[in-house]
Order: structure tokens, then C-alpha cells, then sequence
């Protein structure tokens, strides 16, 4: 670890003249071109640097926070699943009535494994009056003909829908 100042010279052409005038140096810095400044030692750099780094980790990991708290559904009460295999056999969607309303626009929450890990691929919450599971080939999941857009989910998952299911409460 580098302790003190460190020094690096820089081409300074009337160094000279001043060294000559000041009767600073001696002959070496007499009859040089070159002066040397003081350069922050690295930690100074990093640590001016890091705190800004991570003060906007933070922030961001807060934002993230709050779009997670905010968008989250209670879907510890759903009941009538379906479940289905896409055509291809890399996923399964599962869609499940989570709150009934006389038949005006139920909510209703569909989900995406992969089919070999089960592993929760996405989870999203919407509301249609006509809940129907449709593989569309290739492109993804849509779990109505109508209602929402939630209700479409596009394969492979974005990083978005991957996070928002990682980070969803399991039930």
C-alpha cells in the first residue's frame, strides 16, 4: 500500500525559469523541463468514487424495493388452477381464480414454470371476464380473451418478470 503523496512529472515549460529565479532544485531541476504535482494516491480516488457508487446501489435497490411492495398481490387464497403445458414442452402456466366478483371482471393470477426445474419464470396478477389458457406458438401465454394486458406474457421471460417472481413472496 502506497503511503503519502505520490508524484508523477508533467512537461511544464517554464519551470525552468522559475526554478532559475527561486534558486529552488539544483542542477537537475535547473536544467529540466519537467515539474512535478501531487496526484491523489488511489484510496482518496476510490473512496470519492465508491461513496457515490454506492449511494446509488442503494437508491436503487429502495426503488426496487418500493415497486415490489407496491405491485404485489395477496395470492395466498387462490383457488380453481389450471394448469398447462406449452407445445413445446419448456413451460408450464398455471392460472388460478384469486377473487370472484359476481362475474365482472374476476382477478385472477397466471404463473410460468420452466418445465424441467419447476422453477417460478413469472408472476403476474390480472382481471378479465373471460379467463381462458391459450398457448400462441413461440410467442407466449395468454391466460384471457380479454380484459387487461397483464393477462399476455411474452416467452422467454423479460429480466423484469424474472426478478418480480424471484422476489415475490412464495405461496
Amino acid at each position: 500500500m502506497m503511503v503519502g503523496n505520490v508524484y508523477y512529472p508533467v512537461h511544464n515549460k517554464d519551470f525552468r525559469e522559475w526554478a532559475i529565479k527561486h534558486q529552488r532544485g539544483g542542477d537537475f531541476v535547473i536544467y529540466s523541463d519537467r515539474k512535478f504535482v501531487r496526484i491523489d494516491p488511489p484510496i482518496k480516488v476510490y473512496l470519492k468514487h465508491g461513496r457515490w457508487i454506492g449511494s446509488a446501489a442503494v437508491v436503487l435497490a429502495m426503488m426496487f424495493f418500493v415497486l415490489l411492495v407496491a405491485t404485489h398481490t395477496d395470492t395466498r387464497n387462490a383457488s380453481e388452477c389450471i394448469k398447462s403445458t406449452s407445445k413445446n414442452g419448456r413451460y408450464i402456466a398455471e392460472r388460478c381464480l384469486l377473487q370472484w366478483r359476481g362475474g365482472n371482471d374476476p382477478n385472477y393470477r397466471g404463473q410460468v414454470y420452466d418445465a424441467a426445474s419447476g422453477k417460478l419464470l413469472v408472476r403476474r396478477t390480472f382481471s378479465t371476464p373471460v379467463p381462458e389458457l391459450i398457448w400462441l406458438t413461440d410467442e407466449g401465454v395468454s391466460f384471457s380473451r380479454g380484459g387487461d394486458d397483464a393477462s399476455f406474457i411474452k416467452l422467454p421471460p423479460s429480466f423484469y418478470d424474472r426478478m418480480i417472481a424471484r422476489f415475490s413472496l412464495r405461496e
